[in-house]
């Protein structure tokens, strides 16, 4: 049988981008409402909101799903940690 292995340094990068993900969907509706006055013609405004409010709703989902993989990948990182160190211990006689 072979041993685990596990890449702490990628759990480490897969948590950060998980955060910025989050962060970039949470601030997201702060770059919709600063684009509103651009779109130029009533048609494309109203596209545009159309497709945002749509966006939004289903952001708020998308939001919810990265919060919880991340939530995910933290407790998988703090658990093998975790256990490193207990066999760690237990290996040395402590």
């Amino acid at each position: 049988m072979g041993d685990l292995c596990v890449d702490y340094e990628r759990l480490q990068v897969i948590e950060r981008d998980l955060g910025i993900v989050k962060r970039e969907f949470e601030s997201c509706e702060d770059h919709q409402e600063r684009l509103r006055g651009i779109y130029g013609s009533g048609t494309v405004a109203d596209a545009m909101e159309d497709f945002t409010t749509n966006w939004d709703r289903h952001r708020k989902e998308v939001l919810e799903s990265v919060k919880s993989v991340g939530e995910m990948a933290s407790s998988v990182h703090q658990s093998f940690l975790k256990t490193d160190k207990k066999l760690e211990q237990e290996c040395k006689g402590e």
